[in-house]
């Protein structure tokens, strides 16, 4: 079973157990269940102190069920005060996780965490929760039923991120209309304040019959000019899979949402009409187990491609920086 990384206060914990919602028919009530549910069954669950919770246990049922459950197969607890202390006396020990996808849950705010990560808090979870927990929503678009396209209207949710992988398997066959479909993409996934943290892109295609090591320099040029005008700290790097690699997905991935684009990222095309298409938004804890397949499945194209595993492929392919958390690489 994968499970969350889930980081929690007791005080938080205690909080939302003593405001759980009373209409249990409302959205609202919904919303607390899918938190609840992280928190005591479905994680791997580091809080503060244990003692804080047994003792208001006693006045609250619903923290003695909490108890229960993180003591009979639910999350995995583990108390370790010394890491929250960190975090308050300095915001980059939020990034010291396991994963590049953690959920904090505070008692009170902490002014300017940018990170990229997840952080909530007892006055705000409700809301904020919606950003990486809301339902999986399909949509499409058909150029006969509608005038115009807009790809903000398929980014439902925008979660905090420190990390992107976009995936397109002609993704650089298409450079003509960059500015219409890939720098839009960027600049709804870009954070608009700076962040803390270095961002880490990864752009992945595959070799296509327009290949060649100045065709990807050239391309990979121009999107890292573009990123400039909108970010200072960031790595950009490219891997293009040899032709005989079943690469046929395309999607977006940051650390809490995924992204489907049945027919890729190039909907807008040069005259300014668009192609008919599907999408799937997927955002991380309605869908855990199926984003950290997909992760792990573009960490194994990666790996060959760094490996030379194809060795009639003898072309360059990986260009730019390799690093990314999101393929567990860091270099």
């Amino acid at each position: 079973m994968d499970r969350f990384e889930t980081y929690a206060e007791s005080n938080f914990i205690i909080n939302l157990c003593e405001t759980e919602p009373s209409d249990s028919l409302s959205e609202e009530y919904t919303e607390w269940v899918k938190i609840f549910n992280i928190i005591a069954k479905k994680s791997d669950l580091c809080i503060d102190s244990k003692d804080e919770l047994i003792n208001k246990s006693k006045e609250n049922p619903r923290l003695t069920r909490l108890i229960k459950c993180l003591s009979e197969g639910g999350s995995k607890l583990k108390v370790n005060k010394k890491h929250f202390d960190e975090i308050h006396s300095d915001k980059l020990n939020f990034l010291k996780t396991e994963t590049p996808s953690p959920i904090y849950c505070l008692s009170s705010p902490i002014e300017n965490i940018n990170c990229g990560i997840f952080v909530t808090d007892s006055r705000n979870y409700l809301n904020d929760f919606k950003e990486i927990a809301g339902d999986s929503k399909p949509s499409s678009i058909n150029k006969k039923k509608q005038r115009s396209f807009n790809w903000g209207d398929q980014f439902l949710y925008k979660p905090p991120l420190n990390s992107i992988i976009i995936i397109d398997p002609f993704l650089y066959d298409n450079k003509g209309t960059l500015k219409k479909n890939l720098f839009p993409i960027l600049e709804l996934l870009l954070p608009k304040k700076k962040l803390d943290e270095t961002i880490h892109i990864t752009l992945i295609a595959k070799r296509t019959q327009k290949y060649s090591k100045e065709k990807i320099d050239e391309f990979l040029n121009e999107v890292k000019g573009y990123i400039q005008t909108k970010i200072s700290d960031f790595k950009l790097g490219m891997y293009i899979t040899p032709g005989s690699m079943d690469l046929h997905s395309r999607m977006i991935i940051t650390n809490y949402f995924y992204l489907k684009s049945d027919r890729g990222f190039y909907i807008i095309t040069p005259s300014n009409t668009f192609k008919d298409n599907d999408f799937s938004f997927k955002p991380l804890c309605t869908n855990l187990s199926f984003i950290n397949e997909e992760r792990k499945k573009l960490a194994g194209y990666v790996s060959r491609c760094n490996n030379n595993v194809e060795a009639q492929f003898a072309e360059q392919r990986q260009f730019g920086d390799k690093a990314n958390r999101l393929l567990d690489i860091t270099e």
